[in-house]
């Protein structure tokens, strides 16, 4: 039974609101992830450049998911223009 048709049968008349915001529900960030992926971005420069890194390549070198490496950073760009 969805919330409608619930509230027409007066089975839940209290009406629900959303408590937690989106902000709320983001991912923290960590400086051990944060040094991780760092060392990861260097070796991985080191062995293959960074024309051939992907966000994918620093995930599994990190053995972090790639939506972690998009807590601290937008892109592959943006990891670069951090660490010039």
């Amino acid at each position: 039974m969805n919330l409608a048709a619930a509230k027409k049968l007066q089975i839940f008349p209290v009406e629900i609101k959303r408590t937690v915001g989106y902000n709320d529900c983001m991912r923290m960030k960590d400086e051990n992830k944060k040094a991780a992926i760092t060392k990861a971005i260097i070796g991985l420069i080191n062995q293959i450049g960074f024309a051939n890194i992907s966000m994918s390549k620093i995930a599994k070198a990190t053995g972090l998911s790639a939506a972690t490496l998009y807590v601290y950073y937008e892109n592959k760009e943006d990891m670069h223009n951090q660490y010039q």
